[in-house]
């Protein structure tokens, strides 16, 4: 998967770590944003934090890192740059958070994806004219608008998954299981019409 950052005005969503892991909710954001639903961005700061974790559960550090230079290959485009010199200086309820809402601001993101929602408050949000969602949330808007892609985009992502071979009601329930309640409850029903 290698996606360009199509010259149309896509939604641009910045994603915080929290929605980098757990793998299938990671590999279904960027499989929408691999069809054109929207540009994804992330931070060296975010990628550092998504690698602690990973090697916190268990992975080596040369899977963490392999697996981040193959998000990185696929959207040669999404990495921030140039928002460190402003962390400082934003006044957000937590300090740990400061660099995600920075970056998002610096690539003019309309979005903060994040399941995290009560770190990111609605009012200090709107002053950049940014809201958060949580993964959920934002799929939702995608399956509901563009079902065909969204549909399209879901098929790639379980015709991806080699260890183990998943079926395609398989991978909804892991979505279940990983709060994407109501994106996978969607995506159901569109698997189910055909």
């Amino acid at each position: 998967m290698r996606a360009s950052m199509n010259e149309r005005k896509l939604p641009r969503a910045f994603l915080d770590t929290n929605v980098l892991y757990p793998l299938v909710i990671r590999d279904i954001l960027l499989w929408f944003a691999y069809e054109e639903l929207f540009l994804p961005f992330w931070s060296k700061h975010v990628l550092m934090e998504w690698s602690r974790v990973m090697q916190r559960n268990g992975l080596t550090h040369t899977e963490s890192q392999r697996r981040m230079n193959l998000i990185q290959d696929a959207f040669p485009f999404a990495m921030v740059r140039g928002y460190e010199s402003s962390i400082e200086q934003l006044d957000f309820p937590d300090e740990n958070d400061r660099h995600v809402l920075a970056a998002a601001i610096r690539v003019g993101a309309d979005t903060i994806i994040t399941q995290n929602l009560k770190d990111f408050p609605k009012s200090t949000l709107s002053t950049f004219g940014i809201v958060a969602l949580n993964s959920d949330a934002f799929l939702v808007e995608f399956i509901q608008k563009n079902p065909t892609k969204a549909l399209r985009a879901f098929k790639q992502m379980v015709k991806q998954r080699k260890r183990p071979i998943q079926k395609p009601l398989e991978v909804i329930q892991s979505l279940r299981n990983h709060g994407l309640m109501r994106s996978a409850t969607l995506l159901d029903r569109l698997i189910s019409k055909q």
